[in-house]
């Protein structure tokens, strides 16, 4: 079953359509960092904003400038913010989620303060699974997008087991990795807290970081869950049809 979905998977990522689909997850080729989108009719949910590279940013704006684009971030590592200044150039409507501030340097208070604070939401996709104080390294916000997706930024395997007793995790299809896929985060305690998970997905680059890292690809491979990469694949992106 999991490799017919995978085979599913992987042919969205190559159709061409005529016309975009109303709700879609993307994880964007940033090269090493991170960025994830999720697209709705009116809104577009973003995890992170950071990486080496920002070359899709025509078709973010085709996806994204006519809608409201909200931020939310994991933590605060260059490599997940440092693409802010930029889509802030290209979504006219976009705004940052509130969120608790450890020190950071200058130039890091700059790249958040040019974006306006969100203001609150009835309804939200983005659900947050855990948020850290920033208090030790690799602290990270962890979020559940469309309840079928998890996203944990950097969180290490000890932060990990904050989530391990709650239940939307028996739900999850996909997993953005840990640390774009470092064998300090992905745990087989996490891993093995979602027995539906389909595919794991990372944004980042083997042949100069070592991610993802093969004791990571190792875990996957025992479950029998594919892994798809952005630097194998480019743009990695679900559609979700579920109502």
């Amino acid at each position: 079953m999991k490799q017919m979905l995978c085979f599913i998977l992987l042919v969205s990522l190559v159709r061409k359509t005529s016309e975009t689909p109303a709700r879609q997850f993307i994880v964007w080729d940033v090269g090493q960092g991170a960025w994830s989108t999720f697209v709705e009719a009116k809104n577009c949910w973003h995890i992170d904003m950071g990486g080496t590279k920002f070359n899709f940013i025509s078709d973010l704006r085709t996806l994204c400038q006519r809608k409201l684009n909200v931020v939310y971030l994991t933590h605060f590592d260059s490599d997940h913010i440092n693409l802010l200044n930029r889509a802030r150039s290209a979504l006219p409507q976009i705004c940052l989620v509130n969120a608790t501030l450890p020190k950071l340097s200058a130039r890091k208070r700059r790249w958040l303060s040019s974006l306006p604070v969100c203001p609150s939401f009835r309804t939200s996709p983005v659900l947050i699974a855990y948020k850290t104080d920033y208090i030790s390294q690799n602290d990270s916000n962890m979020y559940v997008v469309d309840n079928s997706i998890l996203v944990t930024g950097d969180a290490s395997k000890k932060l990990e087991q904050k989530i391990l007793t709650q239940s939307h995790l028996e739900k999850i299809e996909f997993f953005v990795l840990g640390h774009h896929g470092s064998r300090t985060s992905s745990s087989e305690k996490l891993l093995d807290k979602l027995p539906n998970l389909h595919a794991g997905l990372a944004s980042c680059e083997k042949r100069k970081y070592g991610h993802p890292h093969k004791e990571v690809e190792r875990r996957l491979r025992a479950r029998h869950v594919p892994l798809l990469t952005t630097e194998l694949f480019g743009r990695i992106t679900m559609e979700r049809t579920r109502p």
